[in-house]
């Protein structure tokens, strides 16, 4: 799976959301899918620490396998954690925060000639939104095509 196109909103944070008799199974299978906040010698540490609830706080030699596991393609990592998501497909979005910090992507469009801001992606989901409702969305186009219009 190309993880550059998985997006997903969750009411809080992930660990949070595991059920309780999941999570040591979450967390034995947790570096196959995250980078690892632990390095091998510490990895049954990591899982009775996190299963009981507790602050996993990293030792130096763990926080070289985090870092390392990082930049490991094909494992799921925060891009941008923020209150709120435009997407008008995987590769043109626009997301801000409390804090009014942003990140917007606009794949094939050239963001210095092209103003978009926030306003602008939510008026263009909504136009496209009512096209696909009442069949009217251009055929061959794409999202990023009707942003253009």
């Amino acid at each position: 799976m190309d993880t550059d196109s998985a997006y997903m909103g969750l009411s809080g944070p992930l660990e949070s959301l595991v059920k309780e008799d999941k999570k040591i199974d979450f967390y034995i299978e947790y570096g196959k899918w995250f980078p690892r906040q632990y390095c091998e010698a510490d990895h049954l540490d990591f899982i009775d620490t996190k299963a009981n609830g507790e602050e996993w706080i990293m030792k130096p030699c763990c926080k070289e396998k985090f870092l390392f596991d990082r930049r490991t393609p094909g494992l799921f990592k925060d891009e941008f954690c923020g209150t709120g998501i435009i997407a008008l497909n995987s590769k043109t979005y626009y997301c801000w925060d409390e804090k009014e910090k942003t990140k917007f992507s606009s794949k094939g469009l050239n963001k210095g000639t092209n103003n978009l801001r926030r306003k602008c992606f939510g008026e263009k989901q909504r136009i496209c939104r009512k096209r696909w409702r009442s069949g009217n969305l251009y055929s061959g186009k794409t999202w990023t095509d009707l942003l253009l219009r």
